[in-house]
């Protein structure tokens, strides 16, 4: 049986919380569309993997600067895709459609609420504000990453196993599978390490008159099972399109070999812990949380949550590869169980959390003082000081329990994030100063067009492709290597994209033009005038040696 829990200080209907946090959660998506360009590294190149897919038409094999990418599955970029097929290939299209679907998370977690604590519950109705309430999720939300686009599935899969559970009917840990499967196609297998700590820990939260410990292990085969074939509907034909490398990549990189190179990245076992008052931001700086003794009296539905919780945490602690937004698909889990154990009563005057918005918008209001130091490699930085009057209003509010009164709960909770999104306004004009790459695309898009090779120096990530509307790769060269220089000397009229902190006089007067790019200078100028910058002269002799071996071979050749 699923528990009914009272109402404490809910005057509103049903759907109002729920409907709430849509509304604001597309605000803040609008607000983070207009007040930032795509940001490099991620953004942009899952935008070129989907715009190398569009101008190719390959829709099986995902596609980076010309060759196969297999890192990501394709559903993303199958998104974007869709997208621009009805709006066309514009910034709004490319950005929109992600975030627009990861709102569905608002909805399945109020369902979730529901089957958990019942139709009318707290858990139900609160649950989507305290899901968009955790500033991390509302900072990741809008940007067009897998992770929140991944919650969705993953709590398809988790409601159907519940109703599984709750139904004694095996066949929803089918449906539950086809969920994941689409899951698996979003971002890997990885989805399973989600669903694992709801496998195992099934006997410590399963209630009376649900499925026998047993048919859940069946179900869960079940589930699994039907994982692997959804999957498979793509990754068989894809890896017999993509060629031998490419169905080793998506057969072995994203399984077990994902695995084995996350603990080459050091970061230890306890790292999740020690970012917790960052992940959980603001409810540790909630007095009535804490008032609320949310830990006592457990009741199954508060040992699912937990369990789920918990065994994730502690299961990502175990790989060395560790990101704040891999925990993102499981913020669910604590969504639901604060929104059920919260005693709304408690929340009176909010001193600590007043006191950060207080430092928040002092941090603004100073903003000229110190922007200049924080982004050095910006030109005559700018910010936009005013924008601190929200955070502080938000402080009046959070120690004035008068003001606001009747939406004063929904304020509290969303004043964290709502101020996280004013700084984007605030520091807006340096962000596009320094992240924003469309220009710098476009002169590459208007030197291949003219019918000059593109080169690129060092690590390349794909992110001029979309920007650019690029129709051919760029040329992929070493980053001050013996083999940069050679092809440098092979290809005196071509043009080369190099990004260096070392821009001398030479460099100014040769450059075509310098964009400032996260501490360093973007620099588009001819591969013969980069031949002859003498920051390389000591590499000269090395490449008349290696030119002249060319030579000899060549010679060799023809005889």
């Amino acid at each position: 049986m699923r528990m009914d829990t009272e109402h404490q200080g809910n005057n509103f209907p049903p759907y109002f919380y729920l409907a709430a946090s849509i509304i604001v959660a597309i605000i803040m998506i609008g607000v983070s569309l207009y007040f930032r360009p795509l940001l490099p590294i991620d953004e942009t190149r899952y935008a070129s993997v989907a715009w190398e897919m569009w101008h190719g038409g390959d829709w099986l094999v995902p596609h980076k600067n010309g060759l196969p990418y297999a890192h990501k599955p394709p559903v993303l970029f199958w998104l974007i895709n869709l997208s621009w097929m009805i709006f066309g290939v514009n910034d709004f299209a490319t950005r929109m459609i992600v975030p627009l679907v990861a709102c569905g998370n608002f909805f399945l977690i109020y369902q979730l609420g529901k089957r958990l604590y019942g139709k009318h519950s707290q858990a139900a109705e609160f649950s989507p504000l305290v899901l968009l309430s955790f500033a991390t999720l509302a900072l990741y939300l809008p940007m067009s990453f897998f992770d929140m686009l991944l919650t969705v599935f993953l709590l398809s899969a988790v409601i159907c196993l519940l109703k599984s559970a709750q139904e004694n009917k095996i066949k929803w840990g089918a449906v539950a599978g086809f969920w994941a499967g689409i899951g698996v196609l979003v971002k890997g297998p990885v989805i399973l390490a989600y669903l694992f700590p709801l496998f195992v820990s099934y006997p410590y939260w399963r209630q009376d008159g649900w499925l026998s410990n047993r048919k859940w292990l069946v179900g869960c085969l079940l589930s699994i099972i039907m994982t692997a074939v959804v999957a498979l509907l793509w990754a068989i034909p894809a890896a017999m399109q993509g060629g031998e490398e490419y169905a080793q990549a998506i057969f072995w990189g994203q399984t077990a070999g994902r695995v084995s190179e996350s603990f080459a990245h050091a970061r230890p076992f306890y790292w999740y812990v020690l970012f917790l008052p960052v992940l959980t931001l603001p409810w540790l700086f909630f007095l009535g949380c804490w008032r609320s003794r949310i830990f006592s009296q457990l009741s199954q539905a508060d040992k699912f949550c937990l369990s789920w919780l918990v065994l994730t945490v502690l299961l990502f602690s175990c790989f060395s590869g560790k990101q704040p937004h891999y925990l993102l698909p499981v913020f669910p889990a604590m969504a639901v169980f604060l929104a059920a154990k919260l005693n709304l009563k408690l929340f009176g005057k909010e001193p600590l959390l007043a006191l950060l918005l207080l430092i928040l918008a002092i941090a603004m209001f100073s903003g000229p003082w110190w922007i200049g130091a924080a982004f050095k490699a910006a030109q005559n930085p700018e910010v936009h000081p005013f924008w601190g009057l929200v955070p502080l209003f938000l402080a009046v509010v959070a120690i004035k329990p008068a003001v606001f009164q009747k939406f004063r709960l929904p304020v509290l909770m969303l004043a964290v994030p709502v101020s996280i999104y004013a700084l984007l306004p605030f520091v807006s004009p340096v962000i596009f100063q320094l992240y924003d790459l469309s220009e710098l695309a476009q002169q590459l898009k208007k030197k291949q067009t003219e019918g000059h090779v593109v080169a690129i120096s060092g690590n390349y990530h794909g992110q001029y492709q979309y920007l650019g509307r690029l129709e051919e790769p760029l040329v992929v060269i070493g980053d001050k290597n013996t083999e940069e220089y050679l092809w440098l000397a092979q290809h005196p009229n071509a043009w080369a994209v190099i990004a260096t902190r070392n821009v001398d006089t030479y460099i100014e007067q040769h450059a075509v033009q310098i964009w400032p790019y996260r501490g360093r200078k973007n620099v588009l100028i001819s591969a013969a005038d980069l031949f002859q910058w003498p920051d390389w002269k000591l590499y000269t002799p090395v490449i008349d040696q290696k030119l002249t071996e060319k030579k000899v071979a060549v010679n060799s050749e023809l005889e």
